[in-house]
């Protein structure tokens, strides 16, 4: 097996293992990441399946990266829009049909669910942007954001959550829809922009594009 050939196939299993963290963590039912909690946010103001709301709002950050960098685009932008697509079908798949079903009436369990699928998203997460074959919009985003500001892709990401939460707190307010920021997102706030860059940086060293 080529070298190109893993890394795609690498990159495959960790986009779906990426999905399912995400769909372990809205089936949690204990709060949301920033970014998972406004999709649900806007999904319940809109009426539409969580999938179809990150498709959109990762289709936004796309759109925004590649006027942040004068519309100079590549393959891999072209990629991302497959990805975009795949994403929010990978997602939908997992949070209704195959847990579905799963409830969980231990608070404990649904604690536990959450972190699983905090860790398992995050860790993949960095590990595919270190791979570079498939990126995702908000990421890829928050990297040339980082290269414009010169700061930490950790600090770049926490900025971002904390706009999140505005938006979040005004929909709330204004629209009267659940509010999706508990005790999952103070964990989520706190840990997966830390995973996220560590986990970037480290498989990033070890020079697994290549």
């Amino acid at each position: 097996m080529s070298i190109k050939i893993k890394r795609v196939s690498v990159s495959l299993i960790l986009f779906i293992l990426f999905g399912f963290g995400i769909s372990l963590q809205v089936k949690s039912n204990v709060g949301q990441s920033m970014f998972n909690a406004l999709s649900l946010t806007l999904a319940d103001v809109l009426d539409i399946k969580i999938g179809t709301i990150l498709n959109m709002i990762n289709g936004f950050f796309w759109c925004t990266n590649i006027i942040m960098r004068k519309f100079k685009v590549n393959t891999s932008d072209f990629v991302q829009i497959i990805v975009i697509l795949l994403n929010g079908f990978i997602v939908n798949f997992f949070v209704y049909f195959v847990l579905h079903s799963m409830v969980l009436n231990e608070y404990f369990l649904k604690l536990a669910l959450f972190i699983i699928g905090l860790l398992l998203s995050s860790v993949t997460l960095g590990i595919l942007l270190a791979i570079g074959i498939i990126k995702f919009p908000m990421e890829g985003f928050c990297i040339t954001l980082n290269n414009l500001l010169h700061k930490e892709l950790s600090t770049v990401r926490f900025s971002i959550d904390l706009i999140f939460f505005l938006i979040i707190l005004i929909l709330v307010i204004s629209v009267h829809v659940p509010f999706y920021v508990r005790e999952g997102t103070i964990i989520s706030f706190m840990l997966l922009p830390y995973l996220l860059g560590k986990s970037y940086k480290y498989f990033q060293k070890l020079d697994i594009s290549q």
